[in-house]
C-alpha cells in the first residue's frame, strides 16, 4: 500500500531531525573537513594523501567486501558486486578508479568503463567539492551516488540533438532523470547500511545547488529538479530508520 504524507507533517518531521543532526555534527567534524571548511583553507591546499586517505576510508565502510588500494594519483576499488542493467548481470566484478581533478565547479561524476581500451570505470571528484562538503557523510553520499551510476550502467550513447526527434529527446531526458533518482535512493540505502548520517544527503544536495554553477548549466535538464530529488530522498528516509552522527564515528576516532 502506498504511503502518503502531508507536506506539513513531512517538513516538521525532517526539519526536527535535521536540526538535531546539525547540532551533533558540530562536535564530530573529521580532521580533513576541519582543516578545509572550518579554518578557511582553500581546496588548493588539499594534499594528495589527505583526499586519498579520506576516500579510501569511506569506500571501505560503504563497500566492506571491496579491495581498496591507493596509488600515486588515484584510489582504486575492486568491487565484488555485480554490474546490473535492467536486472541482468553485465559483470560480476567492477574496478573503479577515483581521482581528484581541477575544475572551477564543485562536482563529481562517473565515467563508464571501456574494457576494449583497457580503461576502468572512473569517478572524478573536483577539488572545489572538498570546500563544499562539511562531513564524511556528505562525501559518502556523493561517492555512493556516482558508484550507483556505474553499478547500473547509467550511461547512454551521445547523439547530436539535431539527429533526434523531440519525442526521442524527451524520452532520453526522462530516462536520465530516473537514473538520478535511483542513484540517490541507492546512495541513501548504502549510507544506512554503513551507519552514515543519511540526513546529510539532503544537506549536501541543497548546498551544491546553491554553490555549483554546473547544476545550473545546460546539463540541468538531465537531472530532476532539486525539489523532486529532495522529496524522493525524504520519502526514502521516512520508510527506514535514520542514523544520526552519533552512530557514524569521525575519521580520527577509528
Amino acid at each position: 500500500m502506498k504511503k502518503t504524507f502531508s507536506a506539513r507533517f513531512l517538513g516538521i518531521l525532517l526539519g526536527t531531525a535535521l536540526a538535531a543532526a546539525s547540532d551533533r555534527a558540530q562536535a564530530a567534524t573529521p580532521p580533513i573537513f576541519s582543516a578545509i571548511t572550518r579554518s578557511g583553507f582553500s581546496h588548493n591546499d588539499l594534499a594528495p594523501h589527505e583526499w586519498k586517505r579520506t576516500v579510501s576510508n569511506l569506500l571501505q565502510r560503504l563497500f566492506p567486501g571491496a579491495l581498496v588500494r591507493e596509488s600515486a594519483e588515484m584510489v582504486t576499488m575492486h568491487l565484488w558486486e555485480p554490474m546490473l542493467k535492467n536486472g541482468k548481470i553485465l559483470s560480476p566484478v567492477q574496478t573503479i578508479e577515483f581521482s581528484v581533478i581541477e575544475d572551477l565547479n564543485a562536482n563529481a561524476f562517473a565515467l563508464a568503463a571501456h574494457p576494449e581500451e583497457g580503461l576502468a570505470a572512473q569517478v572524478k571528484i573536483t577539488r572545489p567539492l572538498f570546500d563544499v562538503v562539511q562531513n564524511e557523510s556528505e562525501l559518502a553520499f556523493v561517492i555512493s551516488h556516482e558508484v550507483s551510476h556505474i553499478r547500473h550502467d547509467h550511461f547512454s550513447v551521445q547523439f547530436p540533438a539535431s539527429m533526434l526527434t523531440s519525442s526521442q529527446r524527451d524520452r532520453i531526458t526522462r530516462t536520465h532523470q530516473r537514473w538520478e533518482l535511483t542513484a540517490d535512493e541507492e546512495a541513501v540505502a548504502r549510507m544506512r547500511g554503513s551507519n552514515f548520517d543519511q540526513l546529510s544527503s539532503l544537506e549536501i544536495l541543497d548546498r551544491l545547488s546553491e554553490r555549483s554553477a554546473f547544476l545550473k548549466t545546460s546539463c540541468l535538464h538531465n537531472h530532476p529538479a532539486l525539489e523532486e530529488r529532495l522529496e524522493n530522498i525524504k520519502t526514502s528516509l521516512l520508510d527506514q530508520p535514520v542514523f544520526g552522527f552519533e552512530t557514524a564515528p569521525a575519521l580520527h576516532d577509528r
